[in-house]
C-alpha cells in the first residue's frame, strides 16, 4: 500500500490476520509488521519457522535479514521483552529515564513524563508517584523544581531500578483485581497466582479531576474498577475477575441509594464476569509495596467520630412551603428543627433552602465534619456536579451551598437515600405546610423571611431551641410509629412464609437467584450461568426484603412474582381504570405503575391477545391472506363468469341485470329482469351463452341463491357444464364479473343523468360500447377477438371512412379480406393470451405485496366477520366485529376453509381465510367471559 493513509495500518493488520490464521496465538504473534515465531519446545521450532516462511512465499512477502533474530529463548516483541519469565521492561526505556538530569523546564518535565507513560504498565499507582511532575505541567504556573518532585524523580529512578517482571495468563483461570485510591488518583493492580505465589499482570493508574477528587472514598474505589475494566478490557472479557477489597463494594453498586454515577457503572460492570472478594493476605512483594500505600480513609467503612449526619427535606405545596433538619451527633443526640418559608418556592428551591438551613444549623453547633443525607437526586448531583445547574437561580443555590461547605466545615459528604430512610425530615418538613402558621408545638417551628440567595453567607441567626422533653416526647411517638410498621411487616412476612411453603413445590420464584446473589454473593455452581447473574443482577437492589429493578429512566420498579403478574394484568387491562391496551402498550403502563417482570413483554402481548373482548371488538382484517390466483381461459368463451345486478331502480318493471363475461375475449352478455329466479338464470345461459357462443367448459358465479339452486345445477350437469362457486362474502373470488358490474354501471351513470329510471333503456348501448373498446389486458376489442374483424361504428357511417368507402364499392376485395383476417384470428387470439397473462403477472405482484399470511390447521379454533344476517340485534356501531369461536374442519384449498360448531354442527359452503382470524382461547370461565353464541349461517 502506498505510504500516508490513515488507515494502512488497519488494513494490513486485516491481510496478515487473514493470511497467518491458523497460526496467531497457537505458534505466531504478529502485530502489523512485527512477527514473532515461538514454540514449547527448540525440536518443533525448525518445524514452526518453516510454515511461517511457507506462507510468506505464497503471498510473495519479503523480510529484512537485518531485523531477524532467529532461535532465541528471549527478544524484544512491540517494545518489551519477552523472556521464559514473562514481559519485562525494556532496557533501553529505563535508562533512559534513569540517566536522564533533573529537569529544568517544562519541556523537559513533557519529556519525563511522556518515558514514564511508556513504562506505566510496569509502574506500581504510576500517577501517584509522578504527580508533582503533573502539577508543574497544570496552568501557567512558574517552573520550581523543588525538593519535592526531586524527591519524586529519585524515588521513581530507584524504583525502575528493579522493576517488575509481568507475567501472562493461563486460559480459563481466574485473575484477581486489587484497587486502592488516593486524594489524587485511583490504582489498581491485575494479578494471577501461580506455584503459591502471586504475580502481577498489568498495572493501571488514572488521576482524579476537580469533580472527581470530591467522590466519597467508595465511590473512587468503584471509578478504579471502572477505570481497569476499560484499560484491560481484553482481559475482563475473558477470564473471571475477583476484585480483592476490604469494602462492601457489591453491595454498594447494588444499593437502592446509590448515586447516578454508581447506577451507571453498575450497569457498565454487569458485562464482565466481576466476583467481589474480601482481602485477605498478599503472597508477592510488589502486591505488598502496591498495597502498602493505602491510605487510612479508604479503609474506613463508617463516619468517625467527628461526624455528625444531618437528614434534611424540602416541601412545597399549595398550603406553603417548609424545611426539616434532624441533625444526629457522634453520641447519637438529636436536634430536630422546622422552618417556614415566607415566599413562594418551587420543590426544588425548597430543597436548596433546606440544605443551607441545616448547615447553618450545624455550624451554629460548631460541627465541623457533617455526612449529609436526602431524597432529592436533583440537589445532591448538582452538588457532586453530576447534573449541570444551568437554571439562574438553581446555579445561585449552588455557589452559596459550595461557599458555605468550603468556608465553615473541614468535610462534607452528601448521600441520596430513599424517602423511606428519609421519615423524620420529610414528617418535620410536611408538618409546616398542613397547618396554621399560629398553632404551638412540640418541636419549635422557625420562619425564614427571604430566599437565601438574596442573603450573604451567614448573615443571620437562627435560634436553635430543644429540650430533652420535647425531644423525647417526638422519639416517642415515632417509636411508636415504628414498632407498629414493624408489627404489619412482621405480620405480612409470616403470612408469606407460610404460603410459601405450600407452593415452593408448585413453582420457582424468579426473584429469589437475584435476591440471593445481592444478599450472600450465592451464584451457581455452572461458570456461563453464574456470570449471566451477576451482569443480570447490576440492575436490580434489595430493599426492605423486596426486589426493585432500575429502570433505563433511573425509577425503581417493584419486581413481582407470578401470583401478583395476574392481578395487575386483569386489573390494568380491564379493570376500572383498564382500557384493554395492546400487548406493548399494557406493558408500558405496567411499567409506569411501578412493577416489572422479565417475561412482561410477552405476558402482556399473550395476555391482550387471549382477552375475549378485545378478540371480538378487534379491527376488521382487510390485507390479503393469500397470493393472488389467476383463472384464465385457453380459448375464446371456454370459461364465462357470471353475477347479479341489483336491485336498480325500476326501469319499465325491471330491477336486476344478469350479467356474463367471457375470460378470453372480456364479451359481455347481460339481460335485465323484474326478478330473477332459477329458471330465470337457466333461460339466460341458454339463449345469450349457449345458442350464441356454444357450450362453455364452465361458469363461475358467487353463493347466491339463483346459481346454487338444484335447478341451475341440474341444468349445468345435463350439458356437462362445470358449475363452480366463489368463497361466501369474498367479491374478490369472482373478480371477472365485478369488474364488468363495476364498468356497466359506471357507464350507465354517465348516460342517465337525472333519469334514473330509463337505465334499461341504456343498457344495449352500454354494451356495445363495451364491446367495441380495447380491453387493458389484451390490447383488443371483445368483438375484433371473437369475429377477427372491427365493427363498424356509427362514426364511419356518418363520416365516410376509407373502410367504407371502398369495401363496399369492391365486394370481392372485401370478402378476400375477411377470409385472410379469420385467417389470422389464431395468431391474434395467441398474442392476446400473451398479454393477458403478463397482465395478470402484474396484477399478482402488486397484489402480492400486500399479502400477509393467515393458514389455519384442521381442529384451529377461529372467529369470523360479522355480516348483516349475523350481527346483534340493534347494536348498530356498537356491536362486535368477530362472532365464534369455530373450529375448522377441512381444508378445501389454501386460503379457503370449511368450518364447523363447537357442538360439531357443520356451516354450510367453505370460507376464505379473509373472514376468518385466530381465536385464542381465554381460560375464564364461560359466566365471565361471556362468549358470543356462533351462528349457522
Amino acid at each position: 500500500m502506498p505510504f500516508g493513509l490513515n488507515n494502512a495500518g488497519a488494513t494490513y493488520q486485516r491481510l496478515v490476520n487473514k493470511i497467518f490464521a491458523d497460526q496467531l496465538g497457537d505458534t505466531m504473534e504478529v502485530y502489523i509488521d512485527d512477527m514473532l515465531v515461538k514454540s514449547q519446545n527448540a525440536t518443533d521450532h525448525v518445524g514452526h519457522l518453516r510454515d511461517c516462511f511457507k506462507i510468506l512465499n505464497e503471498y510473495g512477502m519479503k523480510l529484512n535479514p537485518t531485523k531477524c533474530t532467529f532461535g532465541v529463548t528471549s527478544g524484544e516483541f512491540l517494545g518489551y521483552i519477552v523472556t521464559q519469565r514473562g514481559i519485562e521492561a525494556n532496557p533501553k526505556q529505563i535508562t533512559a529515564i534513569i540517566d536522564l538530569p533533573s529537569p529544568k523546564d517544562k519541556r523537559e518535565v513533557q519529556r519525563l513524563t511522556g518515558r514514564i507513560a511508556a513504562l506505566n504498565r510496569f509502574i506500581s499507582r504510576s500517577t501517584d508517584r509522578s504527580l508533582p511532575f503533573y502539577q508543574l505541567l497544570r496552568g501557567n504556573k512558574t517552573f520550581v523544581w523543588d525538593d519535592k518532585c526531586e524527591a519524586a524523580f529519585n524515588e521513581l529512578k530507584v524504583y525502575l531500578t528493579s522493576p517488575p517482571v509481568l507475567s501472562k495468563p493461563e486460559h480459563g483461570e481466574t485473575l484477581y483485581l486489587y484497587v486502592s485510591v488516593t486524594n489524587a488518583a485511583v490504582s489498581g493492580v491485575l494479578v494471577r497466582e501461580g506455584r503459591g505465589d502471586q504475580k502481577p499482570i498489568f498495572y493501571v493508574s488514572k488521576s482524579l479531576d476537580g469533580a472527581e477528587s470530591r467522590y466519597p472514598t467508595l465511590e473512587k474505589l468503584a471509578l478504579a474498577i471502572v477505570v481497569a475494566t476499560r484499560k484491560l478490557r481484553p482481559y475482563f472479557q475473558s477470564h473471571t475477575i475477583a476484585v480483592m477489597s476490604t469494602q462492601p463494594l457489591r453491595t454498594i453498586l447494588h444499593s437502592p441509594s446509590q448515586s447516578g454515577r454508581m447506577a451507571k457503572w453498575a450497569v457498565e460492570l454487569s458485562e464482565y464476569d466481576i466476583e467481589y472478594r474480601n482481602l485477605t493476605s498478599t503472597k508477592s512483594q510488589a502486591l505488598a509495596d502496591f498495597l502498602i500505600e493505602l491510605p487510612p480513609e479508604a479503609i474506613a467503612t463508617t463516619p468517625t467520630s467527628q461526624d455528625w449526619s444531618l437528614y434534611i427535606d424540602g416541601s412545597a405545596s399549595r398550603h406553603g412551603c417548609g424545611a426539616g433538619i434532624r441533625l444526629i451527633s457522634p453520641t447519637n443526640e438529636i436536634l430536630e428543627q422546622c422552618f417556614r418559608l415566607e415566599f413562594k418556592a418551587t420543590n426544588n428551591e425548597a430543597e436548596w433552602e433546606a440544605l443551607i438551613v441545616g448547615l447553618r444549623l450545624a455550624k451554629e453547633v460548631g460541627v465541623k465534619r457533617v455526612r449529609a443525607y436526602r431524597d432529592s437526586q436533583l440537589v445532591t448531583n448538582q452538588l457532586n456536579h453530576d447534573y449541570d445547574a444551568r437554571d439562574e437561580r438553581m446555579n445561585a443555590y449552588l455557589k452559596l451551598t459550595e461557599a458555605l461547605i468550603l468556608s465553615d466545615f473541614d468535610s462534607f459528604v452528601i448521600t441520596n437515600i430513599p424517602r423511606s430512610e428519609n421519615f423524620t425530615a420529610d414528617a418535620l418538613a410536611s408538618l409546616v405546610t398542613s397547618s396554621d402558621s399560629d398553632l404551638k408545638r412540640i418541636i419549635p417551628v422557625e420562619t425564614i423571611p427571604d430566599p437565601s440567595i438574596n442573603l450573604p453567607c451567614g448573615a443571620s441567626r437562627m435560634n436553635v431551641i430543644a429540650n430533652d422533653s420535647e425531644i423525647g416526647s417526638m422519639e416517642n411517638e415515632l417509636d411508636r410509629i415504628d414498632r407498629v410498621d414493624q408489627d404489619v411487616q412482621n405480620d405480612q412476612a409470616d403470612h408469606s412464609d407460610s404460603t410459601d411453603h405450600v407452593d415452593q413445590a408448585e413453582q420457582i420464584d424468579w426473584r429469589d437467584e437475584i435476591s440471593d446473589y445481592i444478599k450472600d454473593g450465592k451464584v451457581p455452581e455452572d461458570k456461563w450461568a453464574a456470570r449471566r447473574l451477576r451482569s443480570k443482577s447490576a440492575h436490580y437492589v434489595v430493599m426492605g426484603g423486596q426486589l426493585y429493578k432500575w429502570s433505563a429512566a433511573g425509577v425503581l420498579l417493584q419486581c413481582v412474582n407470578d401470583d401478583t403478574i395476574s392481578v395487575i394484568l386483569a386489573e390494568t387491562h380491564e379493570g376500572e381504570g383498564g382500557n384493554h391496551s395492546g400487548g406493548r402498550t399494557l406493558a408500558i403502563k405496567i411499567k409506569k405503575l411501578g412493577f416489572y417482570w422479565p417475561t412482561m413483554l410477552t405476558d402482556c402481548a399473550d395476555y391482550a391477545r387471549r382477552c375475549e373482548k378485545c378478540q371480538r371488538h378487534g379491527p376488521m382484517i382487510n390485507s390479503p391472506t393469500e397470493p393472488l390466483t389467476t383463472a384464465t381461459s385457453a380459448y375464446p368463451f371456454m370459461r364465462w363468469a357470471m353475477d347479479i345486478i341489483g336491485p336498480l331502480p325500476r326501469s319499465k318493471q325491471k330491477q336486476y341485470v344478469i350479467v356474463v363475461t367471457d375470460y378470453f375475449t372480456k364479451w359481455v352478455e347481460a339481460e335485465s329482469f323484474a326478478k330473477i329466479k332459477a329458471d330465470h338464470v337457466q333461460d339466460f345461459v341458454w339463449k345469450f351463452v349457449i345458442c350464441r357462443h356454444g357450450l362453455p367448459y364452465e361458469i363461475i358465479a358467487d353463493n347466491g341463491s339463483q346459481f346454487i339452486s338444484n335447478t341451475f345445477e341440474d341444468f349445468c350437469a345435463k350439458w356437462k357444464i362445470r358449475l363452480n362457486k366463489s368463497t361466501p362474502r369474498f367479491p374478490q373470488g369472482n373478480g371477472q364479473a365485478e369488474a364488468t358490474n363495476k364498468a356497466i354501471i359506471s357507464e350507465l351513470k354517465k348516460r342517465l343523468d337525472e333519469k334514473k329510471r330509463n337505465w334499461a333503456d341504456e343498457l344495449d348501448d352500454v354494451l356495445w360500447s363495451f364491446r367495441t373498446t380495447p380491453r387493458q389486458s389484451t390490447q383488443r376489442t371483445p368483438f375484433s377477438l371473437a369475429y377477427g374483424i372491427e365493427a363498424m361504428a356509427p362514426a364511419e357511417v356518418n363520416v365516410n371512412s376509407l373502410r367504407r368507402e371502398i369495401m363496399t364499392a369492391d365486394p370481392d376485395l372485401n370478402d378476400r379480406m375477411l377470409t385472410d383476417n379469420l385467417d389470422h384470428i389464431e395468431e391474434e387470439r395467441g398474442r392476446a393470451l400473451v398479454r393477458i397473462q403478463n397482465y395478470q403477472q402484474i396484477a399478482a405482484r402488486y397484489y402480492n405485496k400486500r399479502v400477509r399470511s393467515r393458514s389455519f390447521s384442521i381442529g384451529d379454533l377461529v372467529l369470523r366477520k360479522v355480516y348483516e344476517n349475523t350481527a346483534e340485534y340493534k347494536a348498530g356501531k356498537l356491536g362486535a366485529h368477530w362472532e365464534g369461536p369455530y373450529q375448522v374442519s377441512k381444508i378445501v384449498r389454501p386460503g379457503v376453509y370449511e368450518l364447523m360448531t363447537m357442538d360439531g354442527v357443520m356451516i354450510p359452503r367453505s370460507w376464505n381465510a379473509m373472514s376468518l382470524k385466530r381465536y385464542y382461547y381465554n381460560p375464564l370461565p364461560l359466566s365471565e367471559a361471556q362468549p358470543h353464541r356462533p351462528r349457522i349461517c
